[in-house]
């Protein structure tokens, strides 16, 4: 029996559409792993972006500022603004007994500490604090980043004091 010629060209063109389907399929899953990959680069780029205008705006306050609890207490009030989370990020610096501190500051179990020293002698901290619970990161809901951050700082506050 004989298979009828357009049966078969049905059959080819079925066979060639769902290769096409696969294929289109292929290229949507790539596409979504693509979006993915760009939103986490966008969202990558916000931090990296904050995260040097905080360095911008403390080089900024130390070069127009003489006195130097005034250089602390701006610089306090511009960290929360550079970290992951700004609308509850707080911040504290200690200096040698003395408190420097956002409006909004309350200690809480999430938090990042680095010390500052002075000629290799610890003089106080910075402090600072999410007031709510964050998804784990790289340290805690903090991100490497973060840490690298609250370290430059307290290292250039040792080197301004």
């Amino acid at each position: 029996m004989e298979a009828n010629p357009e049966i078969m060209s049905l059959k080819k063109q079925l066979l060639e559409g769902q290769k096409k389907i696969a294929s289109l399929e292929k290229i949507v899953a790539h596409k979504d792993k693509l979006d993915k990959k760009l939103t986490l680069l966008k969202h990558e780029l916000r931090e990296r972006s904050k995260e040097l205008n905080c360095i911008y705006k403390i080089f900024n306050i130390v070069e127009k500022e003489n006195n130097l609890d005034k250089i602390i207490q701006d610089i306090v009030s511009v960290i929360p603004s550079s970290w992951q989370y700004p609308d509850i990020t707080c911040c504290r610096i200690i200096l040698e007994g003395r408190e420097f501190i956002t409006h909004n500051f309350r200690e809480t179990p999430y938090k990042q500490i680095s010390n500052i020293n002075i000629y290799g002698r610890k003089k106080g901290t910075v402090e600072i604090y999410y007031m709510k619970e964050k998804p784990l990161c790289d340290e805690g809901p903090f991100l490497k980043s973060e840490r690298d951050l609250i370290k430059g700082i307290s290292q250039t506050l040792g080197k301004i004091i």
